[in-house]
């Protein structure tokens, strides 16, 4: 099962949908120092100095508490740098300003590679409340599904993040994943041929549905993927060959 990183771009693309709070009203010259500081770690942001970044952010924050952009950007600057503990304190920050979709994803997604599945699962389903329409969240709930095993709430995650973006093929691949670990393979090899249509080349994908197929008996389908993969992966295709030849023994 893959997991879901987050990376720059992807945080900073996804659109806040609260307003910022004003429980402080800074004056005007406050808040253009603010506005500088905040322009100025965007710039390292972009650039990769997270240090300085950090540095940027955290002025803006001094002159503007509720200046929820620079706390969030501020946890992206310290998730880059590796501090997580940073991270999350300062999009709990933009949270208790003003819950926010954005913020619960970065949450989760971090929860998600510190393996606090239930954490994660609680953050996504906060975000979806206040963003339903976005498949990420989606694939990312039924990530942390997976990783508990609770593959009912998987599917039906991973089904949505599809409703929500019919071309995602990483929910496709994971779908066939979670259908076989229920034991429905006739759904698993669905999955993957609609994940090998974004992905034909993906040798790992043609390595799963095979390994369906062969579960089912159909040696012919299993051969067919066989001559496919002795293109993609010779040692793949080996292997495969390997356990068709041990089955029919």
């Amino acid at each position: 099962m893959r997991i879901l990183y987050l990376n720059i771009v992807t945080l900073l693309i996804i659109s806040f949908t609260g307003v910022v709070c004003a429980n402080k009203q800074p004056g005007p010259v406050t808040e253009n120092q603010a506005t500088v500081y905040y322009t100025e770690g965007i710039t390292y942001l972009k650039t990769g100095e997270y240090q300085k970044a950090i540095e940027s952010f955290k002025q803006a924050v001094r002159l503007k508490p509720d200046y929820i952009y620079a706390r969030y950007s501020l946890g992206i600057a310290y998730q880059q740098t590796g501090d997580i503990n940073k991270a999350i304190e300062s999009f709990t920050a933009v949270i208790r300003i003003t819950p926010d979709a954005a913020a619960y994803y970065a949450l989760g997604s971090i929860y998600l590679t510190t393996g606090e599945y239930n954490k994660v699962i609680h953050c996504y389903k906060e975000s979806i409340k206040i963003k339903p329409d976005d498949a990420y969240t989606y694939y990312g709930l039924g990530l942390a599904y997976s990783n508990i095993s609770d593959y009912n709430n998987e599917i039906n995650s991973l089904k949505e993040a599809i409703r929500l973006k019919p071309d995602y093929e990483e929910a496709y691949q994971a779908l066939g994943y979670a259908y076989t670990s229920t034991g429905d393979f006739s759904n698993a090899i669905e999955s993957y041929k609609q994940a090998i249509h974004f992905k034909p080349d993906d040798a790992n994908l043609h390595n799963s549905i095979a390994m369906a197929y062969l579960t089912l008996g159909d040696i012919d389908s299993v051969m067919h993927e066989y001559e496919i993969l002795k293109n993609l992966d010779p040692n793949l295709a080996n292997e495969l060959l390997g356990k068709v030849q041990r089955r029919k023994n």
